[in-house]
């Protein structure tokens, strides 16, 4: 099968050595473990946000060098951190607001604004991901974390990314949103999406 993401002896600031692994087109790779034992390095060296200064990184079988979060979205991989207060959404805008921010350059032509690719794009996110929101327009904060975390989705599957590293994805949420976001990563795969999912809860990993 053909391989999304291989990563060969890589290290990070004495933070991980020797990590090696290789994540399948269409497939869930789950990593386990309690917090605070690497992942979170592990996961933002994969955007970029760290660097691996020792061992290589493929993606789609060609060597890269993930140097920044632009170069891993330019690769199309994409990045749900596990502290959506500071780095998820943006509470102060509206829903529409976050949603559009990770694809503003595609709605917009220098600094005017495609109210029409606009409008679109939002609704397309809410309907995709179920998100319950009374009005686009009201403030992010306004929302349930459930219904928040479902605009982070929505905001990063606009992207249309290749990989999708999340992790704690389902923290602080409740469990019929856990279930509609378990389900909805099923549907991602079937259609050829890779996740690298970084869990500190077994049950959710078997699943």
């Amino acid at each position: 099968s053909e391989i999304t993401l291989r990563l060969k002896n890589v290290h990070l600031n004495n933070k991980l050595k020797g990590i090696s692994l290789k994540v399948p087109k269409g497939s869930i790779i789950g990593i386990a473990g309690l917090e605070g034992q690497g992942q979170r390095y592990l996961a933002r060296g994969l955007f970029g946000i760290e660097q691996f200064p020792l061992g290589s990184v493929e993606f789609e079988g060609c060597p890269v060098n993930i140097t920044n979060p632009r170069k891993a979205m330019s690769l199309g991989i994409a990045y749900i951190s596990e502290d959506r207060d500071a780095e998820g959404v943006v509470k102060v805008l509206s829903v529409s607001e976050n949603i559009v921010l990770t694809t503003h350059k595609d709605i917009s032509h220098h600094t005017f604004i495609n109210n029409r690719l606009y409008k679109t794009s939002v609704e397309d996110g809410v309907r995709q991901l179920s998100i319950k929101v009374s009005n686009v327009d009201d403030a992010v904060g306004f929302l349930s974390g459930g219904n928040q975390q479902k605009v982070v989705f929505a905001k990063w599957l606009k992207t249309q990314p290749k990989l999708l590293v999340l992790h704690e994805p389902t923290r602080g949420i409740d469990v019929q949103t856990k279930i509609e976001i378990y389900h909805l990563l099923r549907r991602l795969t079937q259609q050829g999406l890779s996740v690298i999912l970084f869990s500190s809860d077994m049950l959710e990993l078997i699943g």
